[in-house]
């Protein structure tokens, strides 16, 4: 069993190995001894004979054409962390993309009640930490917007929308994010303006009324 990264080093290595900032993204491992849950795996069925061991980032695995192959916090975002330029200990971070993560960096996982209530992950970091964060939606219904334009043959550059949306007038209709209705693609203006309608505002006409809403 390999994921995304594990499988590209294996390609170019030959080992077999897991890294352990994306194998906590499986939610199969346990935190407490650092290594996979088999007990729970065993309980849900699930065969554990697959998985490979878990080393840290910054293992050295092998070699590929005489040029050494080291482990990374292949988890892109553990990665994006471990470059933040703080420092303290004390720090939050966005880590910005199509989705959003926002979260800290800790020595332990917060996995009592107030963290689930929450809706937090603790997924494992780079030099023994881990990552207490929130996913949120980012830049997710531009892209989906995009796409929907696009198809339509309409111009859709980034700075073309930006610049549009500067020009539109402020103060208008404002969206939940996070309603459920926008997690899923498809056809997100019209989901954007069924939720203007349902919430008594004048929906967004142009793309770049579309844009200033969503930012």
């Amino acid at each position: 069993f390999l994921t995304m990264p594990n499988l590209i080093n294996y390609w170019l290595t030959g080992e077999k190995v897991s890294e352990w900032t994306h194998s906590t993204t499986t939610q199969m491992v346990n935190w407490r001894d650092e290594e996979w849950d088999t007990d729970t795996l065993d309980q849900l069925m699930i065969p554990t004979m697959m998985l490979p061991e878990i080393v840290p980032p910054g293992r050295r695995i092998g070699r590929y054409q005489g040029v050494p192959v080291y482990t990374v916090a292949s988890h892109d975002t553990a990665s994006a962390v471990v470059a933040v330029p703080t420092e303290t200990a004390h720090y939050a971070y966005i880590s910005s993309g199509t989705w959003s993560l926002f979260g800290i960096e800790t020595r332990q996982p917060l996995t009592n009640a107030l963290a689930l209530a929450a809706n937090l992950t603790s997924e494992g970091g780079a030099y023994g930490t881990f990552r207490p964060s929130q996913l949120v939606m980012g830049m997710w219904l531009l892209q989906q917007c995009r796409a929907v334009w696009a198809a339509a043959g309409i111009s859709t550059s980034y700075a073309r929308l930006i610049a549009e949306a500067k020009k539109s007038p402020a103060f208008g209709p404002l969206i939940n994010p996070d309603d459920a209705r926008f997690f899923s693609p498809g056809d997100m203006p019209a989901r954007i303006r069924a939720f203007c309608e349902e919430t008594g505002q004048a929906p967004p006409q142009t793309p770049g009324e579309f844009v200033r809403c969503i930012l």
